[in-house]
C-alpha cells in the first residue's frame, strides 16, 4: 500500500480477504519523509460498515486513540467521539534517526491532548505482533474490569496512527467481533481548505518497504493464541 486511501477501506479489503480464505501478502512502502500541508481538524466520523461493535445504551466507551502526525486531528476525534475514557496510543519504532524524528514529532503535534489525558501508552509502528498483543492486553484489562464493575465499557480504536498499527486492529477486530474501528476524515488539510480525500498529506520520496505475511484464516486466528 503506499495510497491515501482512508483506513476504513483498508479495513474492509482485509475483512474481505479474510471472509473469502485466500492466502494474503501484506506491503507497505513508507515515504523517504513528510513535509506540509497536514489536515487540521476532522470532518466527521467514520465507524467501519464491517466492524460497529456491539455497543449498549446502557454501556461507556474506552477509545484506543492511535496517534498520526496531523495536529488538530486527533484531538477533532476525541472532542467528535467524547469518549468515557481514552488511551492515546504513540508510535514508537527506533530502527533509525528517521523513525525517532516522526515519532517525536507525532508526539509534539498532539502534546495538548496527551497532557490532558495524561495516561499515555505507546507501542511499534511496525511489527504487527507486537500492536496485536498491546491491543490484547489493553482490552483484556477493559474486559476484567466489566467483572468487577458496575459501569460496563465497550472498546473502541481509533485509527489515526501508521498504517501497519491499523492492520493489527483490524485483525484484532476480526478475532473480537465486539470491538468497535472508527475513523476521522480530515476537515481540510493544511491552509488549503481543500475537501477530504483530495489532497493528502504529502511526502517525499520512497523509503523502506515491509512485507508482512502470508496471512489467511488460520494465520490470523493464531495471533491470539
Amino acid at each position: 500500500d503506499i495510497t491515501s486511501f482512508t483506513r476504513v477501506f483498508l479495513y474492509e479489503i482485509i475483512k474481505g480477504l479474510y471472509s473469502s480464505d485466500c492466502e494474503f501478502l501484506i506491503g507497505y512502502t513508507e515515504p523517504q519523509e513528510y513535509v506540509e500541508p497536514l489536515p487540521t481538524g476532522i470532518n466527521k466520523i467514520i465507524i467501519s460498515p464491517s466492524f460497529s461493535g456491539k455497543p449498549r445504551p446502557n454501556q461507556k466507551s474506552v477509545l484506543l486513540l492511535f496517534l498520526g502526525w496531523e495536529t488538530g486531528r486527533t484531538s477533532g476525534l476525541y472532542e467528535e467521539y467524547n469518549p468515557d475514557e481514552c488511551i492515546p496510543v504513540l508510535g514508537k519504532n527506533p530502527i533509525d534517526k528517521k523513525h525517532i524524528i516522526w515519532s517525536y514529532q507525532s508526539y509534539k503535534n498532539n502534546e495538548k491532548l496527551i497532557d490532558y489525558l495524561d495516561n499515555m501508552q505507546d507501542t511499534s509502528t511496525l511489527d504487527l505482533k507486537e500492536i496485536f498483543n498491546f491491543i490484547f492486553k489493553i482490552h483484556q484489562k477493559t474486559i476484567e474490569e466489566n467483572k468487577v464493575s458496575n459501569t460496563k465499557f465497550y472498546f473502541v480504536i481509533g485509527g489515526l496512527g501508521p498504517k501497519i498499527q491499523n492492520v493489527a486492529a483490524c485483525f484484532y477486530a476480526i478475532l473480537n467481533n465486539e470491538v468497535q474501528l472508527i475513523y476521522g476524515t480530515p476537515a481540510y488539510w493544511g491552509s488549503s481548505n481543500v475537501l477530504p480525500l483530495e489532497t493528502p498529506v504529502e511526502s517525499k520520496g520512497i523509503g523502506r518497504t515491509y512485507l508482512y505475511g502470508p496471512f489467511d484464516k488460520n494465520s490470523i486466528k493464531n495471533f491470539q493464541n
